[in-house]
């Protein structure tokens, strides 16, 4: 092989890589995109009740949709921290303990998600509302589901180490059991090959 056979050879070679490179960051691209955009539905969705259940705190939205949560999340007022899952039940010196579902309430029921956004790597959310109060749920456990969200037969968890998992088909109330799994990629799973590491499955 001469050498100018030689040089083209190396030049479609590093011509091929650049592509690859080049694909492989816009597939991220996609990736990241998608995922970013994964809860975009609860976007003008209007917050109708807070429920503090004995594990998690229930928010229920105008269009059936639902927010669950079992991690820490805490209420921004004036950007400013007003309230915490950890306040409810405190006194801190007032004249009766704090009732978290009601000062939440009254603040932000009624109001519709004007924002949402979603960090990759820690599932941290961030809800948004029209009177400018944001909530922000943080999960704090590497092993047990931080929080989940439901629409229409959707189901989105997110699960212990920061794995947000899509479920479609759900029949019953937060029943992925029954439903398939679906990553960012289109790529779907039956359930009954995911999560056997699930610590709090039934």
């Amino acid at each position: 092989m001469g050498p100018l056979a030689v040089g083209r050879l190396a030049t479609l070679t590093v011509s091929h890589e650049v592509f690859l490179n080049r694909r492989s960051k816009a597939h991220h691209r996609l990736r990241e995109a998608s995922f970013m955009n994964s809860l975009d539905w609860l976007i003008s969705c209007r917050l109708l009740s807070v429920v503090k259940q004995e594990y998690q705190w229930v928010f229920e939205f105008d269009d059936s949709s639902s927010l669950r949560v079992e991690c820490l999340w805490r209420l921004l007022e004036n950007g400013r921290i007003r309230l915490t899952s950890e306040d409810d039940g405190q006194q801190f010196g007032l004249p009766a303990p704090v009732l978290a579902a009601y000062e939440k309430s009254r603040r932000i029921v009624g109001s519709c998600v004007s924002s949402v956004a979603l960090r990759e790597g820690t599932l941290d959310l961030e809800l948004r509302f029209q009177t400018s109060h944001v909530l922000q749920v943080v999960p704090t456990t590497a092993g047990y589901e931080a929080w989940n969200a439901r629409h229409g037969d959707c189901l989105y968890v997110a699960t212990g180490g920061g794995e947000l998992a899509i479920f479609r088909g759900v029949r019953g109330e937060n029943d992925p059991y029954t439903a398939q799994h679906q990553d960012h990629d289109g790529t779907v799973y039956p359930q009954s090959n995911r999560w056997p590491h699930r610590l709090n499955a039934e």
